[in-house]
């Protein structure tokens, strides 16, 4: 029995089973359409390492979230804070679609600067909300993403104390670090940050690099990776991930 996907565009695609875990493209707008794949317990849209990747499973995801009451939103947010056992500040953001993509892609980034194995879009059996589960050794961090309006999106980060307190001394750190290599974004000159020394050099810098100019800006100025260079124009496929990439001494 084929698989039915709905790409943002609103094209609805048919794929055969054999397909599911793989992604390809629309046959009418040309964006990243994935083919989920369902276990006993969830359904996967998308499992890897490369952020342009994650950016098109979301955007897909998000597209497909049905609207839901704000409160019913909150209790639901409400029940998994008690599963693991979170401090009281964590309440969710509440954003746009374009922001909320932004706000969980950096948030992902920066958690890849601390230490990431992979990165998964996924949706649990019965949950009507959008999971990215962030694996990192045997922890997983996760952020959840509900739809309470039309272009109302909510969205939470579950992660332990003593992972926060690990990240937070590591941050100290690393922005001093980052701060000494004068990388800075090329439009607003914010530092880049989530520099740590390795014996490679500096890595990662959580940031774009635009291989035509050459100019390296932020992820809050860049946008959406679909966007491309913000200062000269060029495509998406002329930016370079440099989270993904290692500086040199």
């Amino acid at each position: 029995m084929p698989i039915i996907v709905t790409c943002c565009c609103g094209k609805n695609l048919e794929a055969p089973e054999t397909a599911a875990g793989r992604h390809g493209k629309c046959s009418q707008c040309g964006r990243t359409v994935f083919v989920p794949q369902r276990t006993s317990q969830e359904l996967v849209t998308w499992t890897g390492t490369d952020f342009q990747l994650l950016e098109a499973a979301l955007h897909q995801e998000l597209f497909r979230l049905p609207v839901q009451p704000t409160d019913r939103i909150l209790d639901e947010a409400e029940k998994w804070a008690k599963v693991w056992k979170l401090p009281p500040e964590r309440k969710p953001h509440h954003a746009g679609f374009d922001l909320i993509c932004d706000m969980v892609s950096s948030c992902v980034m920066r958690d890849a600067a601390v230490g990431m194995d992979n990165v998964s879009v996924l949706r649990a059996n019965g949950e009507q909300m959008v999971r990215v589960a962030v694996l990192r050794g045997e922890r997983k961090l996760l952020h959840f993403i509900a739809r309470s309006g039309e272009d109302e999106y909510l969205c939470w980060h579950h992660r332990d104390a003593e992972d926060d307190e690990t990240e937070t001394a590591r941050e100290r750190t690393d922005v001093l670090q980052s701060i000494a290599t004068g990388v800075h974004c090329a439009k607003c000159d914010h530092n880049l940050g989530y520099v740590r020394v390795t014996k490679a050099g500096l890595a990662p810098i959580a940031g774009y690099r635009c291989g035509r100019c050459g100019r390296i800006f932020c992820s809050k100025c860049h946008g959406a990776f679909v966007r491309g260079c913000p200062l000269c124009s060029e495509g998406h496929e002329a930016l370079i991930l440099l989270a993904a990439r290692l500086v040199p001494k």
